[in-house]
């Protein structure tokens, strides 16, 4: 019984995935501009609505507009699991991955929809750059 329970919890180790981005770096999402409106409309509007719809399709209109990079990703790596969640981060010089194109900038990073099981699609967009 006990080499049960151990076998389980090294399984368990193994479907753990390391933080992309580590919890004391998230800044909360409180930037008042069009796509920080929209993410807050999304994130408190009801599922699979038309206005729900709606909302969503502005959102990505908006970030492809400030040429947002769109990505895939784990939820519990990103920490972002609902559509329209999104807060900010500063992307550190050695960053690699999908945010290795923003280094040193400072980003949103918004959940734009989901995929199968963990899988969060997500956008980051640079609010202020930091290298100048």
């Amino acid at each position: 019984m006990a080499e049960d329970i151990e076998f389980f919890n090294e399984l368990n180790k193994l479907k753990e995935v390391k933080r992309t981005i580590a919890t004391i770096n998230i800044i909360p999402d409180d930037v008042d501009d069009p796509i920080g409106k929209l993410c807050k409309k999304l994130f408190e509007c009801k599922r699979n609505t038309l206005e729900f719809k709606d909302y969503k399709k502005s959102l990505i209109e908006a970030l492809r507009h400030h040429k947002a990079i769109f990505f895939e990703g784990d939820n519990r790596a990103y920490q972002l699991g609902s559509t329209g969640e999104s807060f900010l981060y500063q992307v550190p010089l050695n960053k690699i991955g999908h945010l290795k194109a923003l280094r040193g900038q400072f980003i949103r990073l918004v959940c734009i929809g989901s995929s199968y099981r963990r899988q969060r699609l997500l956008a980051a967009h640079i609010l202020k750059d930091s290298s100048k």
